[in-house]
Order: C-alpha cells, then structure tokens, then sequence
C-alpha cells in the first residue's frame, strides 16, 4: 500500500503547482556582482530558504550529501520516468515562442527542453526535459505574467528541484518514517523549494521582479488564497513579491 509521502511526493514530480541539476548555491555565484543580488537582504532570504531546506530535510536524516550521492545513482532512472511520449499536444504557436525567449534569458536550450500542453490545475509545471503548460489557464494571465511563470519553472530546471523529488521518493521509502511526520516535513520542503523558485526568478532584476508582481496579483485574483499544503499561500506571495519590488527600487536609486 502506498503511503501518504509517497502520494505526495508523486504530486510534486507532476508539477501540482501554483505558477509551477544545477545546485542553488551555482545560481548564487552566476549572479554573484550583477544586480539580481546586489542586495544583501534578498540574498541573504535566498541563502535563509536553502538552510531552511536542509534544516528540514534533516528531520529526516537526509543531508546534501545523501541527496547529491542518491541523485547521482537514480538519474538515468529518473530520465526513463520522466520521458516526454512524441504524442503528446503541442502548445500553440504563440506561446511556444515566449517559453523559447524566456528559456534563452535563462541560458537554457529550447531543443533541450520539450513544450507539452497538459490539461492539470496549474498553468505550468515542469521536469528537467520538459515544461508542461495548461494554456486554458496560463493564458488567463498577461504576457509579464506569463514570462515570470515560466521564469519560475525555469528555476525548478536549473535546481533541479524533480530530480531531487524523484530521489526523495527513493529515500525516503528506505527509511522507517512516521508517515504523517514525512508528510509534515515534505510539505514544509515543497513550499521553501516554490518561495526559493520564486526569489530566484523575481531577483534577476528590476524588471523580473515587477513580472513577479503582477503574477502574484493576478494568480490572488484569479482563484484566491490557495489552501495547498505543499505551495505557500499566494497572498504570502504577493507581499514577498512587494518586498522584492521595493528592494529593488531602493537598489535602483542607490
């Protein structure tokens, strides 16, 4: 029978997510000097999230190294799981053209990573291959909403946030865990890795930032104050999404 962790952790790798490897602490040196971090208090709330990651993950006995030796052992397992079917719907043409730009302004490789239209509650989701994308509701939003959506998935590549879910999954079935308190401890570690996703993309600069805004009041808009157990409320959101909006205006004058 398949516990309560486990369904979590399989709702995560499909991307259950409001607006949804390469480590974070590789995203802090490519920043390192540029404006994306040039404030110290985001990048010292960056640096907060990722303790807070570990922090909990240690309530599980799992540590950076344990996830990073895992990771390494399961990838080719993990690529056969998540590969993308040539069957699947395309998306239409217009929006497959904003994830390719926002893909390059990200560095990524629009070959590399598969577009795929999926009916699911979210507007987006993502895997290391592919971006999943419910145009029905993606297209609800404006185009600087759309970029940070993508922008935020973007960030869940390059952490490579299913990749470490996958492995979690693995982990944690290895371990003789309280089910409710591996739900308690994963549910905390989903909504920092969405918050960590979230600053990451809205910090690039000034402009991602506003994009961040208007995301955030847009989704708060649209379907309210989420109840999801595993995605920080979007009302949380939006005052993070002022707060970074605010810092960088401050950075801009100075």
């Amino acid at each position: 029978m398949k516990t309560n962790h486990k369904r979590l952790i399989k709702k995560i790798i499909l991307g259950i997510v409001v607006f949804g490897g390469i480590g974070f602490l590789h995203i802090l040196n490519k920043n390192n000097g540029t404006e994306s971090h040039k404030d110290s208090l985001l990048s010292a709330k960056l640096q907060e999230i990722d303790g807070k990651i570990w922090q909990e993950l240690g309530k599980l006995n799992i540590t950076k190294n344990t996830l990073t030796k895992k990771s390494n052992q399961l990838q080719r397992n993990y690529l056969q799981e998540i590969s993308v079917r040539p069957t699947r719907r395309r998306v239409k043409e217009s929006t497959r053209q904003l994830i390719y730009e926002t893909l390059r302004e990200f560095d990524l490789n629009p070959e590399d990573i598969h577009v795929v239209s999926e009916e699911m509650p979210s507007p987006a989701s993502s895997t290391e291959v592919a971006l999943y994308i419910n145009e029905k509701t993606f297209c609800k939003h404006s185009t600087p909403a759309q970029r940070f959506i993508i922008a935020h998935e973007i960030q869940h590549i390059l952490n490579g946030d299913s990749l470490h879910d996958f492995v979690l999954d693995r982990v944690i079935d290895e371990k003789p865990l309280n089910p409710r308190m591996a739900n308690k401890v994963l549910n905390t570690y989903s909504q920092l890795v969405e918050l960590r996703a979230d600053l990451q993309a809205a910090t690039t600069n000034s402009e991602w930032a506003q994009r961040y805004l208007i995301a955030t009041q847009e989704t708060l808009e649209q379907v309210g104050d989420n109840s999801s157990s595993t995605h920080p409320k979007n009302s949380e959101r939006l005052n993070l999404a002022r707060t970074i909006v605010n810092q960088m205006n401050k950075q801009t004058i100075l």
